[in-house]
């Protein structure tokens, strides 16, 4: 009877033992730099090295809706979306050590459409891990293309040819002779000789050659001063005041793009940090009055900063960090905080 116990025993632990192992996911890495997203659907995920010694782009096969990082790394992997087309995810690495998980919505055709009544979706999520280094180099640009090829053009049946025969051209006649008239004898006339009268000269004045206008100088390309960041449904927009002073001013707006249920977000002004490479500054910063609100989709928050302008001229990656509370709107227990930053280049 032991002896069976025993058995149903290691059966039962096989079992579970293969169970965990299909339950992990398949990670997918190496020196390939181009991906289609069935590597990244379902349980599979592509591993990418990143450096916070430089910055890597992927690109997708479509517009990018959010990009979700896990709470642990949020504070050491930036994502941000590029503004042009949303089809570019740049990350860059504020702390190194560990690994990052992302998890990439894409923007499907049943989301642009309007649906009657809220019909269901599909999301189509791509998930991704990051290794944080602090690698001199490395690959630069990922590229994810869609798994699903496009549609064939049906063949298009060739025409017949027809065969066209020439008829016999119609035989030609020959032209009548020409009937040459004799020419009319004309008798000469005696004319008389006319002198002719001088013309008049003229005095002319050349005429004074155009002048083009000198072609006006190029004026010089202005810094961009407005910069954007997300994470997860929150988006953030700072704006750079280029005046002169000792102090630079960033006016910044942090919004909610998607709702979530039963929580809610609380923005504190005193926790912005700013951080130079993977130090956080400690230049004093002017952050306001302090303010604990509550963000939402309809209300974003705004707010502005003041920075040594000696903390923006040193060398290195600038980022605007911003941490916000959740807050369970049933229990109102606070839950775990969220980072959202935005590099000032």
């Amino acid at each position: 009877m032991g002896l069976v116990l025993l058995t149903s025993s290691l059966a039962s632990g096989a079992a579970k033992t293969s169970a965990v192992a299909s339950n992990a996911p398949v990670v997918k890495t190496g020196v390939q730099t181009v991906f289609s997203t069935a590597d990244l659907m379902n349980n599979k995920v592509v591993k990418v090295v990143a450096s916070s010694e430089y910055q890597i782009s992927i690109v997708f096969p479509r517009k990018v809706q959010s990009v979700g990082v896990n709470a642990a790394k949020q504070s050491a992997l930036m994502a941000t979306i590029d503004q042009y087309d949303g089809m570019v995810v740049y990350l860059d690495v504020i702390r190194q050590g560990g690994t990052a998980n992302l998890n990439v919505r894409l923007l499907t055709p049943a989301d642009e459409a309007p649906k009657p009544g809220g019909g269901s979706r599909d999301p189509v999520i791509l998930k991704l891990l990051v290794d944080l280094t602090k690698k001199p180099s490395g690959v630069l640009a990922y590229t994810i293309r869609d798994a699903t090829p496009a549609p064939k053009p049906a063949p298009v049946p060739a025409r017949r040819s027809v065969v066209v025969t020439a008829s016999k051209p119609a035989p030609v006649k020959a032209a009548p002779k020409p009937v040459v008239a004799k020419p009319a004898v004309v008798k000469p006339v005696a004319m008389k000789p006319v002198a002719a009268k001088p013309a008049p000269i003229l005095a002319t004045t050349p005429k004074p050659a155009p002048v083009k206008p000198a072609a006006p100088k190029p004026a010089p390309r202005a810094k961009p001063t407005t910069f954007y960041g997300s994470n997860d449904g929150l988006k953030v927009e700072a704006r750079v005041d280029s005046t002169a002073g000792d102090m630079v001013t960033v006016n910044y707006t942090i919004s909610q793009t998607q709702a979530k249920d039963r929580t809610l977000y609380l923005f504190d002004n005193q926790a912005v940090n700013l951080r130079i490479r993977d130090d956080v500054s400690s230049a004093s910063l002017e952050r306001g009055q302090p303010r604990m609100a509550p963000l939402s989709t309809s209300a974003p928050m705004t707010g502005s900063i003041r920075i040594p302008r000696s903390e923006i001229n040193k060398k290195g990656a600038k980022i605007l960090m911003f941490a916000l509370q959740e807050k369970d709107t049933g229990t109102n227990h606070l839950g775990q905080k969220r980072f959202l930053g935005v590099m000032l280049k």
